[in-house]
């Protein structure tokens, strides 16, 4: 059961990394697009990558 747990706290892990980076990249690309860096937009895709990084902390923290 400890393995399968394990497995699934990787996935996950792994999961939210690759949103964070998706989002973070899509953030980044707006910025260039736009030429300014925060629209209504990138304000929202900056606020799910702080939800998501706090989920991320959270994840790593329990045991």
């Amino acid at each position: 059961m400890l393995q399968s747990d394990e497995a699934v706290k990787i996935a996950l892990l792994t999961m939210y990394i690759i949103g964070l980076l998706f989002l973070l990249t899509t953030f980044l690309f707006l910025n260039h697009l736009n030429g300014k860096l925060w629209t209504r937009f990138s304000t929202g895709i900056a606020s799910v990558i702080l939800i998501m990084t706090i989920i991320l902390v959270f994840l790593i923290n329990v045991k």
